[in-house]
Order: C-alpha cells, then structure tokens, then sequence
C-alpha cells in the first residue's frame, strides 16, 4: 500500500515468506499506473504493480489476507506441496483428510454393492440403490467406478480374496502331492459355496456370466485356474493319466459349482454333502492311474488327518 493510501495489486509472485512475517515488501511505485484511462510516467525502477485508486479503505482491508493467500499457495516446492505442508501444515493435513475420505467413500460403496449383489444378484442389483443405501450419489458411485460391471469386479475380487489364505499350499510341506492339494482344496471351495452365500452369488453364479470366463482365466486365481494347475502337477507325478487338462479342469470346476449348490439348497445338507463326497469319489477315481490311486487316497487320509 503506497504512502497515499492507496492499494498496489499484486501481478507477479510476491514473496510469501515476508507475507508470513505480517509485511509484503514492495519496491518503488510502478512505472504507470491505469485509472480512468489515462498513463503516469514513472521512473525506471518498474516493479509490474498496478494502483487502484478506486479502492475504499474497506477493500484495502478485504485485499490485504487476499494476497498474502495469493503468496501462499504460489510459493510451491519442487514436489507440488506448499511450504506449510511441508511440515505437516495446514496443506498435508488437509490431504491427509481426503485421503482419508476417498478410502471411506470406496469402502461403503463396495461394502454396500458387496450385500446387494449377494441379496438381489448382479442383474437385480441398481447403481442408484448402491449409492442411496451406501448414503452417497451416484456422481461419488461413478468417481470411484466407471459402471456396474466395474464395481461388481471390484467386490468379485475381495470376495475370491477371502478364500485365497485358506487354500493348502506345497511351500507349508513340499512332499504333498498335487493330487492331494487339488483333492483338499476342492473341499475348501466346495465348503465356502456351501456357507457363503457371496461365494456362491458372486464368484460361482455371477461372476463368469458377468465378467467371462476369458477375464477369470486371465486373473489366475480362480477354482478353474488353480484346478488346472493342480492337474498339470499330478499328470507330471504320475498320478493322473496324460490328458487334455483345460477342458477337464472347466469340467471339474463345473462339477464342483453344481455340487455347492446341491449342497447349499438341500433339506440336509450334511446328507447332501455326503451323497455328493461319494459320487465325486468315484468319479475321480476313474482319473486316477490305477497303480498310484491307492496310493493318493492313502496320501489324501494322512494330510486330512494332519490337518
């Protein structure tokens, strides 16, 4: 502000640290002035400053914390933040607390999308219910998904997640065979269409009509995928008879998702699972090289009796 009283508008980067220090150092008067159309000559010193005879003192007073915010939020370090951030100011607590609101957001959509696709399927779930039920709109849905089938990939994968840690893997105990991992883990799955139903809606009913079998084959951890890697494993062992092993570990898996849900819709489930332990038993048998398949039944008792 120049001696006059009057205000000089910054055009330029003014100097935030003085802002911050309660002063915004100006040089000399700048070499002309604009006011009514007509130009006042300066001297040499130009500093790029405009006046504004026409401000009152309460826009002086308005201008002030105007320019020293201008000041602040241009004075950038080389990583983007402002200076203030840089020491957990107002600016990384600001993106702490949007980060914080992202996660928040995406969580309670996918949590809410997660109940309805499990509840109403994918064709009888809406994005607007999602959104309404989750106590966001569908502008934050969309943010965060491109569609629908975006979403219900997003929940497809949690769900598939949950069933991963409790597979049996060869790194706990490199002498099991692959038969006996394939026969062990076909029980896991099995178990978990039986008692989750967002298995079972998601994973087995939804999922390859919705996302395709070509998507699942090409996540690698899909039923299928480890089905197919479990015979691959047991045909180099000896166990199983040299054959083709994508169409059987697709007819394995279908077996599998028709046998949950047997399971899952029966009076008796546990005579249902019972009935179905016995005629998978004979089917599999006639997989096995004959030589070898008393040997992985009795590979199969022992681990199931470890575990």
């Amino acid at each position: 502000m120049s001696s006059s009283g009057q205000v000089w508008v910054v055009r330029g980067r003014p100097d935030a640290r003085a802002c911050r220090r309660g002063a915004l150092h100006l040089a000399a008067p700048p070499s002309s002035t604009v006011a009514g159309g007509h130009a006042a000559a300066g001297g040499a010193g130009s500093t790029g400053l405009r006046r504004n005879p026409a401000r009152t003192a309460r826009d002086r007073d308005a201008a002030v914390p105007n320019i020293l915010y201008v000041a602040y939020i241009v004075n950038r370090t080389e990583d983007g933040r402002t200076e203030a951030g840089k020491d957990g100011g107002p600016a990384s607590g600001a993106s702490g607390r949007r980060a914080a609101h992202v996660r928040d957001t995406r969580r309670a959509l996918l949590d809410t999308a997660r109940r309805l696709f499990t509840r109403d399927g994918f064709q009888g779930t809406r994005t607007e219910e999602v959104a309404e039920q989750a106590g966001l709109t569908r502008g934050a849905l969309y943010h965060h998904f491109r569609d629908k089938e975006d979403l219900f990939r997003a929940v497809h994968e949690e769900v598939v997640a949950e069933v991963a840690p409790l597979l049996w893997r060869r790194s706990s105990d490199p002498s099991t065979s692959a038969w006996t991992l394939f026969r062990a883990n076909s029980e896991i799955y099995l178990e978990a269409a039986c008692s989750d139903e967002s298995y079972r809606q998601i994973v087995l009913i939804d999922g390859p009509a919705v996302l395709g079998w070509q998507y699942l084959s090409e996540r690698g951890n899909g039923p299928t995928d480890k089905i197919a890697e479990y015979l691959r494993d047991a045909v180099d062992e000896g166990v199983l008879r040299p054959q083709p092993i994508d169409p059987l570990a697709h007819l394995l898996s279908a077996l599998g998702t028709e046998s949950a849900m047997y399971v899952a819709h029966a009076e008796d489930p546990e005579e249902a699972r019972r009935q179905i332990n016995e005629c998978y038993e004979r089917l599999l048998a006639g997989l096995v090289v004959p030589d070898a398949s008393a040997t992985a039944a009795d590979s199969a008792e022992r681990e199931a009796v470890a575990h």
